[in-house]
């Protein structure tokens, strides 16, 4: 008999406005994260994290273990999506399921 399984996750991000831009014009620095509530240890269900990043970014996609912070910067608005590779399950889960990924975006900054 097989039971099922849940598993929690939080997705979050923090994003801070830089005194310079960036040579590249990049205005914020992004700190966003995959890990279970009150950072409890998921890497016994999830294998790997994987940010996808629009294509104008050096290495757009870009893998991390679980649990692990993603630190870049961007400009003040930002669209990607995250996938969560399951250990052990041969697929993989998009979080969440939004087909047009994340966007996070500040208010206007001065």
């Amino acid at each position: 008999m097989c039971g099922a399984v849940q598993v929690k996750l939080e997705l979050g991000h923090r994003a801070q406005f830089r005194k310079k831009p960036t040579a590249e014009g990049f205005t914020h620095d992004w700190m966003v994260f995959v890990r279970g509530p009150e950072n409890s240890n998921i890497q016994h269900f999830v294998e790997k994290v994987v940010f996808h990043l629009h294509e104008s970014f050096p290495k757009p996609k870009r893998g991390r273990d679980p649990g692990l912070l993603f630190f870049f910067s961007s400009a003040g608005s930002l669209f990607f999506s995250i996938l969560a590779r399951r250990r052990g399950a041969g697929f993989e889960v998009s979080l969440p399921r939004i087909k047009d990924g994340l966007q996070f975006r500040l208010p206007s900054m001065p």
